[in-house]
C-alpha cells in the first residue's frame, strides 16, 4: 500500500497513467462506435493523438493546449470527429484546466486564448456560433478552476516557506535562551563552589596550624591541600571572569537558599497572588548548587503566574524524600498563549535547564482539574 501510494504521488505517473487512461478510451470509441464520418483506423490515430499528447501537460501545458485544438480541429474539420467522440472533448478540458494549474497567470491568459479564438472560428465557420457561448464558458470555467488550484499551491508553498523560517527562529530563540540560562547559572554556581573551595582551604590552614610539627606528614598534605584549593579558586576567577565580564560586578549578597523561600513567598503575596507554601518532610541540608536550583525553579514559576497568567492563588510543595527533592508549584489561572509554552522571557526553558543540570525531572503544562503545574524531581547523591 505503501509503495503504491508513493507511486501515486508523483506527478509525472499521475500524468503517464491519466494520458493512458484517456487514450485508451478514445481507442475503444474509435474502433466500437457504431458508425463514423471517415475511414476508422484515421479516426482512431488523430484520437489517440489528441489524447496522448495530454502526457506532457504539467510539463508543456501551453504546446499542449495549442496541440490538442489544432488536433480537435483537424478531426473535426476532416472527418466531425468531436461530434461522433467524448475522449478528444475530455482531452480539451484537461488540456484548458493544465494551463491554468501549471502555467504563470499571463502565460495561462494567452493558452486559453489560444483555445478560445481558433475554437470560436470554427464555430463561426461551420455556422454554429451560438454553440460557441456554451463551449466557451465550459471551457473557460474549466481554466478558471485550474487558475484557483495554482493559487491555493502556491499559498499553500508560500505557507510552508513560512512555517520553515518561523520553526528555524524560534529554535534560534530557544537555543539562545538556553544558552543564557546555562550563563546564569554558571555565574551562580561560580559564587557556590568558590565558597566550598574557600572554607576547605580555611580548614586545611587552621587544621595545619594547630598541628605545628607534632605530624610533619600530615602538616605537609594540609599545606598540600592549601595550595590547591588556591590555585583552584584563581582558576574559577579567571573562568568565570569572560562570563562575568557580559554582566558587569557580580552581585555581592549571598545565593538564596531553600529557607529563604518564606521570604520569597512574601514578596509574591504582596505583589498580589495569595501563595501558600508547604513542607513534606524533614528539612535537611542539601548540596549548595541543588539549593540554589531548587530556589530559582520555585522563583521562576511564581513569576511566571504573575506574569503570564490570570490566576488569584498559588501553591508551593517541597518534598524531602530519601532520594530526591520534589516541587510542585502549581496555580488556579488560565495561561495566556505563547506564555504557557515559553515562559514569557523563556522561564520553562530557565527551569528545564536548572532540572537537567542534576539529572532531574521537569513537566509543565495545564492540570486537569483547571490553572497550570510545574513539577521537578532532583535526585540527590548518597547520604545527601
Amino acid at each position: 500500500m505503501r509503495s503504491a501510494s508513493r507511486f501515486w504521488r508523483d506527478p509525472g505517473t499521475r500524468d503517464l497513467l491519466v494520458a493512458g487512461a484517456l487514450t485508451l478510451y478514445g481507442q475503444v470509441e474509435a474502433w466500437t462506435f457504431s458508425s463514423l464520418d471517415g475511414p476508422r483506423a484515421a479516426v482512431a490515430a488523430i484520437t489517440a493523438a489528441t489524447t496522448a499528447v495530454t502526457v506532457f501537460r504539467r510539463r508543456a501545458p501551453i504546446a499542449v493546449a495549442v496541440a490538442v485544438i489544432a488536433l480537435v480541429l483537424i478531426g473535426g474539420a476532416a472527418w466531425n470527429v468531436p461530434d461522433q467522440l467524448v475522449s478528444p472533448s475530455l482531452a480539451l478540458l484537461l488540456a484548458c484546466y493544465s494551463v491554468g494549474a501549471h502555467a504563470p497567470l499571463r502565460a495561462a491568459v494567452a493558452g486559453l486564448a489560444a483555445v478560445l479564438v481558433p475554437l470560436f472560428g470554427a464555430s463561426l465557420a461551420a455556422g454554429h456560433g451560438s454553440d460557441f457561448l456554451f463551449l466557451g464558458t465550459i471551457f473557460a470555467g474549466v481554466w478558471a478552476a485550474g487558475c484557483a488550484v495554482r493559487s491555493r499551491r502556491a499559498l499553500a508553498a508560500q505557507l510552508a516557506d513560512r512555517a520553515v523560517v518561523l520553526e528555524s527562529e524560534r529554535d534560534r530563540q530557544v537555543a539562545a535562551a538556553a544558552a543564557a540560562e546555562r550563563s546564569r547559572i554558571a555565574r551562580e554556581l561560580h559564587d557556590v563552589v568558590a565558597h566550598c573551595v574557600n572554607v576547605m582551604v580555611l580548614q586545611a590552614g587552621a587544621e595545619r596550624r594547630v598541628l605545628g610539627d607534632e605530624r610533619p606528614d600530615t602538616t605537609a598534605a594540609l599545606r598540600d591541600i592549601e595550595d590547591t584549593g588556591r590555585q583552584a579558586l584563581g582558576e574559577l576567577r579567571r573562568l568565570l571572569g569572560i562570563v562575568r565580564a557580559e554582566d558587569g560586578e557580580p552581585p555581592l549578597e549571598p545565593q538564596p537558599t531553600l529557607a529563604d523561600l518564606d521570604t520569597l513567598i512574601e514578596q509574591i503575596n504582596h505583589a498580589g497572588l495569595t501563595t501558600e507554601l508547604r513542607v513534606d518532610g524533614q528539612r535537611r541540608p542539601l548540596p549548595p548548587g541543588l539549593e540554589l536550583s531548587a530556589y530559582r525553579i520555585v522563583q521562576e514559576a511564581l513569576t511566571n503566574v504573575l506574569k503570564h497568567s490570570s490566576a488569584h492563588a498559588a501553591r508551593v510543595i517541597v518534598r524531602y524524600r530519601p532520594g530526591a527533592l520534589e516541587l510542585e508549584i502549581t496555580d488556579d489561572g488560565t495561561a495566556t498563549g505563547s506564555a504557557s509554552m515559553n515562559g514569557g522571557s523563556h522561564g520553562l526553558i530557565g527551569m528545564r535547564e536548572r532540572a537537567a543540570l542534576f539529572d532531574g525531572a521537569f513537566t509543565a503544562g495545564p492540570r486537569p482539574a483547571g490553572g497550570y503545574g510545574v513539577a521537578v524531581r532532583l535526585p540527590l547523591e548518597p547520604g545527601g
